[in-house]
């Protein structure tokens, strides 16, 4: 019965394992000499948005609004934007307001 407990223990890291590793796509971007690694971003209220991120969209996205917010596990933003004209747009930034060049896979 001991036997039993300890593969079925085995068993269930090693799957808890794979599917951590599976859940994370890893790529490197640098902008400005920084070196980010970005990973699957995880949804945020927006209301918890660093004041520099919401100033920097304020200045450079005039007239839109954040509608979600995301933020990966490196610190960078995933910011979804409703625009004047109805559209959206995806943009991301670090938590000093600068804004980071990402492909979208998330």
């Amino acid at each position: 019965m001991k036997n039993l407990k300890l593969t079925a223990l085995a068993a269930i890291v090693a799957f808890s394992t794979q599917v951590f590793a599976a859940n994370f796509s890893v790529q490197s971007t640098t902008n400005n000499g920084i070196e980010l690694v970005s990973e699957d971003f995880l949804e945020i209220d927006v209301a918890t948005l660093p004041k520099l991120v919401v100033e920097a969209v304020q200045k450079e996205h005039e007239g839109a609004t954040i509608s979600k917010a995301f933020v990966n596990q490196d610190g960078a933003y995933k910011l979804v934007l409703d625009t004047k004209n109805e559209d959206s747009a995806i943009v991301y930034a670090n938590a000093k307001g600068e804004w980071l060049d990402m492909e979208d896979k998330h």
